[in-house]
């Protein structure tokens, strides 16, 4: 299965975050003809190659679907961001974000406080989150979440659910349910 922005498993998670992050900015930089920038409060693309969508500002309601290769989105505060209908979706995203992925091959995300992050019927999502978040994972072969603080992970129907509470050194593994990462 293509894993489009994704390392190689053996990557520890910081290193994932880092080469997502600049993975987006690179193919952002040099393929301006596939990015969109955002100055509005509203943008998105449908029906191409790939699509990566960049707002700076907060507040900014982002969509991706129905394109035949990757989705990325890089926004601030309280972005709003759906992606679907692609082989993968990926998003770094600020604090107060609620982020959608569903029926994608695989999805990648890195979120900040108070974020809200669901993916349904997706093969694969590999997610972390900060303090305060919520994770929902339905119809998935394989979740695996990392929480940088207080969080909640809720998976069903999914193969494996693993959730990594980042400070305790607590790491769950499991099919369904719910597990809460608390503080130190």
């Amino acid at each position: 299965m293509e894993m489009g922005l994704l390392a190689p498993r053996d990557l520890s998670r910081a290193r994932l975050g880092l080469l997502f992050a600049g993975a987006l900015l690179f193919v952002s930089a040099v393929s301006a003809c596939h990015g969109t920038i955002c100055n509005g409060p509203e943008c998105g693309c449908d029906g191409n190659g790939d699509c990566l969508i960049s707002c700076e500002r907060d507040g900014c309601d982002l969509s991706c679907s129905q394109i035949s290769g990757t989705c990325g989105a890089v926004c601030g505060d309280a972005c709003e961001y759906s992606c679907h209908d692609a082989p993968h979706c990926s998003s770094y995203s600020a604090d107060d974000s609620v982020i959608t992925c569903s029926n994608v091959d695989s999805c990648a995300a890195e979120c900040g406080a108070n974020c809200d992050y669901t993916a349904r019927q997706v093969s694969s999502a590999y997610v972390t989150v900060g303090p305060n978040s919520t994770v929902d994972c339905s119809n998935l072969s394989r979740c695996e979440v990392v929480c940088t603080g207080r969080c909640e992970v809720s998976c069903s129907q999914v193969s494996t659910c693993s959730v990594e509470c980042e400070g305790s050194g607590q790491s769950l593994n499991g099919g369904a349910g719910v597990t809460r990462c608390e503080d130190d």
